[in-house]
């Protein structure tokens, strides 16, 4: 019994480390997510800005 119980203890250990990672992954793609958010939306902005500018 002693055995089973040790195995069922690593079995939730893992289950608790695969799920930790999964969990930062997500962390991980909203920051890239954030990021690239920022990183493309701000030229699209200046071209609006441009094509305005030139219609005045």
């Amino acid at each position: 019994m002693n055995e089973d119980s040790r195995r069922q203890h690593d079995h939730e250990e893992a289950y608790a480390s695969f799920k930790s990672f999964f969990h930062h992954l997500g962390d991980i793609r909203s920051f890239l997510d954030d990021l690239g958010a920022v990183a493309v939306g701000n030229p699209h902005e200046e071209e609006e800005e441009e094509e305005d500018a030139g219609d005045a």
